[in-house]
């Protein structure tokens, strides 16, 4: 196999000219993705690099080389390289290359910012491999170019930070000796890290100084109005902080304000952010209170902790009649259900009664607008939800991609170096992620664009972070392997969702291993029959397709012998009418027969629709790897396939083949 490096040299021996550090650079990028020359000429290989420059570097590259070592591919007349070999770099506007290396036989090279721009959408899935380049060289790499543009060796230091494509080529310059390329490195380095000292000092200097309220709620949340993402408890919020503000001048009334509101969604969905957001619409303090701060309060036993309560709920009353405020409960799923708590129910029972008496007894709480937050709200007491309490409940959805775009840009920052397209880009990237998720990364990302680039940040810099973070995941041991299988398994899932219940589906994410759906209609036997069909489905997916079936099952046969269960013991839909428990249920060996009897059957079923449809399902694994993040319209089209290709008349005007349709070819940012 021939490395890049000794490739590029070769040439160089026969045009002087080709000695250029771009292509230098260009070469040491290639060896380092370990992608040999004669891999390059079989087969279809997508090279992604989000620096523009480099993609130019890589594209002359290779037509360089392969022209001067005339590897082509054996039984090709002696022809142009270019004629031999398709390079693609703008795939929208050489719409038919895919066909056009099919026909002929001609290996492809696409070469693209990130995999999502590969198009049509389906050659990304069937690709014979993927060359990911980071615009990133190290000190071994930078030695490699410089020794082979001046032709003398230099050791560099080994802590020194990566350096971009574009400030490489600015400092190994063809004409220099190695000590003068270093020299240009070392000032180039050592100004980064000038600059990110210099911010350093100056974030020291600011959070030592006294900041006034406004100024410091500022770099942390705007107003509910000028934020994204938080579906329809930003409309129920922005709505009722109209209602507050009018309250608090004097012009309604406290009975026309709504005056709790339950909002859950999963860990860092932005509940906190909400409540925050809100209080600052409507224009009044915030106050957030836990669990654990009624505990130290109150004692541990449940009588003093509803005392101790007390003495909080008075003290929010005098404050409410200095103005209206939002009591922001967080956790309220600690208090737990009565009934439902063993021994310690009436420890948590006297708590509960509490919050019942401060939200609607006989002393009234005008001014205050209760937002409680949980990650569990089927852990809620029922009497805590009823009208004139928290009588909302609001799930805060993750953002889809229309919400992403402004969570992203406010996340990176108002010094952000902002390019719609690249935004929209990086929008595409986070989807799936929490906010809080996206501030962390955004945090990485000008931490990328301060030490590495020494500039202001941008959408590329967020790309790029993500997208380094899932190569060093997919490159530990076993780890690619488990990503296959995920993403077998919730395709498995989802085929099988779109033939039984279409409507249902909302999202995959093959990241966190999920399948989002809306409630499953489990009103009638045929409803049980079909969500079991689903649930196995993904089991039947990895046998068929990786030979067995991992531990990645073992949510859904809990979940399938539960509901199998429910129906024969608690719905009546077995040979019994007699309720049991599941528990119980499960331990009466006629009716744990008729549930092996049912689960065998939809495993069955779910085995014929998988084999039915098993090019969908290897169709859209391939795409979910690739995007890790896929909405319900975008599932449909993967699964729908390509639309068949336009024929001509003998009009000449274009018809369709009968067949199935899809936007599968269309599934671009």
């Amino acid at each position: 196999m021939s490395a890049w490096v000794p490739a590029l040299m070769a040439a160089t021996e026969r045009n002087e000219k080709l000695l250029r550090p771009s292509l230098c650079l260009a070469a040491v990028a290639l060896d380092d993705a370990e992608i040999s020359v004669e891999e390059l000429m079989a087969g279809v290989t997508i090279i992604t690099s989000m620096a523009a420059p480099m993609r130019e570097a890589i594209e002359s590259l290779i037509l360089a080389v392969l022209d001067s070592g005339r590897r082509i591919p054996s039984g090709w007349p002696d022809v142009p390289v270019e004629e031999a070999v398709v390079i693609v770099r703008e795939c929208k506007r050489h719409a038919g290359w895919r066909q056009d290396a099919s026909d002929t036989g001609r290996p492809a090279v696409v070469i693209v910012g990130e995999i999502s721009d590969v198009h049509p959408a389906q050659a990304a899935v069937t690709a014979d491999r993927y060359v990911p380049l980071l615009d990133r060289y190290h000190p071994e790499g930078l030695e490699a170019a410089i020794r082979m543009v001046t032709g003398e060796h230099v050791e560099l230091e080994d802590h020194w930070p990566p350096v971009c494509f574009s400030d490489a080529v600015a400092c190994i310059a063809k004409g220099s000796t190695a000590i003068t390329c270093a020299s240009r490195l070392y000032k180039l380095v050592s100004k980064a890290r000038d600059d990110e000292r210099e911010s350093v000092e100056d974030e020291m200097r600011r959070l030592d100084e006294p900041a006034p309220l406004g100024r410091a709620a500022s770099g942390v949340v705007k107003r509910l109005s000028e934020m994204t993402g938080f579906g329809a408890a930003g409309e129920w919020g922005k709505q009722a902080a109209v209602d507050v503000r009018a309250y608090a001048a004097g012009q309604l009334a406290w009975s026309e304000v709504d005056r709790g509101i339950l909002i859950s969604g999963p860990p860092g969905s932005g509940k906190t952010t909400f409540a925050r957001a809100f209080a600052m619409e409507a224009g009044v303090d915030l106050v957030t209170t836990t669990y654990t701060e009624w505990s130290s309060a109150g004692g541990s036993i449940g009588d003093s902790m509803s005392k101790g309560l007390t003495k909080f709920f008075d003290t929010w009353r005098k404050k409410a009649k200095e103005g209206p405020f939002v009591l922001f409960v967080d956790e309220i799923d600690t208090m737990g259900v009565r009934g439902l708590n063993a021994q310690n129910d009436s420890w948590y029972g006297s708590i509960i009664n509490a919050w019942l008496a401060f939200l609607d007894g006989a002393v009234p709480r005008n001014g205050i607008i209760v937002v409680a937050a949980t990650n569990h709200p089927d852990r809620i007491d029922p009497a805590l939800l009823r009208p004139g309490r928290l009588d909302r409940h609001v799930v805060l959805p993750y953002p889809d991609a229309a919400a992403m775009v402004g969570i992203v840009r406010h996340h990176l920052g108002p010094d952000a170096v902002i390019d719609d397209g690249e935004l929209a880009r990086a929008a595409r990237v986070c989807r799936g992620m929490s906010p809080a998720e996206v501030e962390q990364a955004s945090r990485d990302a000008r931490r990328l664009a301060r030490r590495t680039y020494a500039r202001r940040v941008t959408p590329g810099d967020l790309v790029s972070v993500l997208t380094a973070r899932r190569i060093e995941r997919l490159q530990r041991p076993g780890m690619a392997e488990v990503d296959r299988r995920v993403a077998i398994h919730e395709a498995g899932h989802a085929v099988a969702l779109l033939q039984t219940d279409p409507h249902t589906l909302v999202h995959l994410d093959v990241d966190e291993g999920e399948m989002c759906t809306r409630s499953f209609p489990l009103s009638t036997r045929d409803g049980v029959e079909r969500q079991l069909t689903v649930l196995l489905a993904a089991m039947a997916a990895e046998v068929m397709l990786l030979g067995d079936h991992g531990s990645t099952v073992q949510i859904d046969l809990h979940q399938a012998t539960n509901l199998a269960a429910s129906a024969q013991a608690m719905w009546g839909m077995g040979e019994t009418l007699r309720a049991h428990t599941v528990a119980n249920a499960l331990s009466d060996p006629g009716i744990e027969a008729a549930v092996e009897a049912i689960l065998r059957a939809a495993h069955a079923r779910a085995t014929a629709l998988v084999a039915e449809s098993r090019e969908a399902v290897v169709r859209l694994a391939g795409v979910l790897q690739e995007q890790r993040f896929l909405d319900a319209a975008e599932v449909r089209a993967v699964v729908d396939g390509p639309r068949p290709a336009p024929e001509r008349t003998a009009a000449g005007n274009t018809t369709t083949r009968a067949g199935r349709r899809g936007r599968y070819q269309d599934l671009t940012p």
